[in-house]
């Protein structure tokens, strides 16, 4: 999606600032905070809004584009020992009770219109999401992790 929204020059242009791939967000805000870094050019939300709420002095600058929404998975393992348990627990985390401590307690929005977004977060409806096409990246994603782990040092 950002190739697309930057097009040709956003690989170069990123090159240019000599990115570093971290296992996880959560090592990227701790970069930040210890001024090991000065930026999070591709930041995730939620960890952003956990460190905010414990205190860290960060910001977040959301792109006049929007943020990209990614999908969370939920479901239930085929011929698992079982299934009505499984199906039980999915009724109820995707229930107002479930996505609202899956907000409060992991800083995720939820989709439901019902409940309120998670601690210093706006609400969705205040959020320009980008939905990706997610047929366009599955096709796009071999060539996307070889140059982003070209321009990263991951090789």
């Amino acid at each position: 999606m950002l190739h697309k929204l930057y097009e040709d020059n956003f690989w170069r242009d990123m090159a240019a600032q000599n990115p570093r791939a971290l296992p996880s967000t959560v090592q990227q805000c701790e970069r930040l905070i210890n001024r090991e870094d000065k930026i999070l050019g591709l930041a995730q939300y939620s960890t952003y809004l956990e460190f905010k709420a414990q205190g860290a002095p960060i910001a977040l600058v959301i792109p006049l584009e929007g943020l990209i929404g990614t999908a969370q998975i939920l479901g239930m393992i085929s011929k698992g020992p079982h299934p009505e348990a499984a199906k039980l627990f999915i009724d109820w985390f995707l229930s107002p009770l479930g996505q609202g401590i899956m907000s409060q307690n992991f800083y995720h929005h939820s989709p439901r219109a019902d409940l309120e977004p998670p601690p210093g977060g706006k609400p969705i409806r205040e959020l320009k999401i980008m939905v990706p096409d997610w047929n366009a990246y599955i096709k796009a994603h071999t060539q996307y992790v070889r140059e982003w782990n070209a321009l990263s040092g991951l090789r």
